[in-house]
């Protein structure tokens, strides 16, 4: 049984990475790690108490911290694999998301990275983005960059 570390950050391409990452674990019956990253500066915010006074939108950005909301999101993606009996766990994490992810992995002892090959933020034309760039080249366990 293999620990795989899913970097989900609940994009397009994060998705097809769980997606592939779920296969391999119903089939073999491998674990599967649910990793995300908040920047360090938003970790124990509230996107909903920065608003304009009267606004209330707790109800659609939630009313915890950023890291309690991720939490919350991973737990979400992890409930069909659970419903699967896929072995899952959710983790968050706080600071640069390569870097977190890297860290993660070694601390979790990962056998392999999962991650889409760009996340939001990543300009279309071009083939992998900046975090998936960068775990691929410091990665100390093989990394899978799924396309969708």
């Amino acid at each position: 049984m293999s620990r795989l570390l899913v970097a989900f950050d609940g994009s397009g391409p994060s998705e097809a990475a769980l997606a592939y990452a779920a296969r391999r674990a119903a089939v073999a019956g491998d674990e599967v790690v649910l990793v995300t990253v908040v920047p360090s500066s938003l970790q124990e915010s509230f996107l909903s108490k920065m608003l304009l006074p009267g606004v209330d939108l707790s109800k659609v950005v939630g009313a915890g911290s950023f890291a309690e909301n991720a939490r919350k999101r991973l737990e979400a993606a992890a409930a069909p694999l659970k419903e699967k009996k896929i072995k899952v766990s959710v983790e968050v994490r706080a600071g640069e998301s390569a870097e977190m992810i890297l860290v993660a992995a070694r601390e979790l002892g990962a056998h392999e990275i999962i991650l889409g090959h760009k996340s939001y933020e990543q300009l279309a034309n071009f083939p992998i983005g900046n975090v998936a760039d960068k775990v691929v080249r410091h990665a100390p366990v093989t990394v899978t960059v799924v396309r969708p």
